[in-house]
């Protein structure tokens, strides 16, 4: 008698609500966070603020960098967030349990776009999400770990996130260090595209999903 199990069933109903609830409550947060920051520190726009426990001083000019900071966290939780739920999902979440789900644990965003490729509801609007979660995918990389190969992708790929190159032969070198501890540039209009991606991909999973065993056995030994 052959017990193998082909294929792996997911009744995502409730789990899909409740991830999707999640993410609209972080982004409720990171909302009302930059409100109050905003307020607090434009109320201030001459004169330079002492940072408590420190011999360092805050100063007005410093304010859009500092946010640009910000700004990436918030990038940063919204899409570890959703790369943490759905890794959650498709481990713990299958019928019947098999223990090569665990392999997802190790697989980055090319491996899990391509599980729900490969599911027959994944329409062209879900296919158009999974663009723009790449598209983070390389932001977040970039933004955790600095240059490097998700950080040239970048470059390459999203100029928005960059400064225009041509100037560069008109910085000094101290601006030029600066700018280039800026980058990547986040704007609320970033963290908000990515949200919005986020809840589509959330809308886009089927509430039944199946994953065959055979899938993750080769997407597991692909590069």
């Amino acid at each position: 008698m052959n017990d193998k199990i082909e294929k792996l069933t997911y009744h995502t109903g409730s789990l899909k609500d409740i991830h999707k609830m999640w993410i609209c409550h972080i982004k409720v947060g990171i909302n009302e966070t930059i409100k109050t920051l905003k307020n607090s520190y434009l109320k201030t726009t001459t004169e330079c603020i002492q940072i408590p426990d420190s011999v360092f001083k805050y100063y007005p000019f410093q304010f859009e960098k500092i946010f640009n900071e910000i700004r990436k966290i918030c990038i940063v939780g919204l899409y570890h967030t959703w790369e943490r739920n759905i890794k959650e999902l498709l481990i713990f979440g299958s019928t019947p349990k098999d223990k090569q789900t665990r392999i997802i644990d190790k697989f980055g965003i090319e491996k899990l776009i391509k599980i729900f490729d490969a599911d027959p509801f994944a329409n062209d609007d879900f296919k158009q999400t999974f663009s723009y979660l790449k598209k983070y995918s390389l932001l977040n990389n970039a933004i955790k770990h600095g240059p490097g190969k998700s950080y040239k992708e970048l470059h390459d790929n999203y100029t928005e996130f960059f400064y225009n190159d041509d100037e560069i032969d008109e910085l000094s070198d101290e601006e030029l260090m600066e700018r280039c501890a800026t980058e990547p540039v986040v704007t609320e209009e970033h963290i908000e595209e990515l949200y919005k991606n986020l809840i589509k991909f959330w809308d886009n999973v089927p509430y039944e999903l199946e994953i065959k065993i055979e899938l993750l056995e080769r997407l597991s030994k692909s590069r």
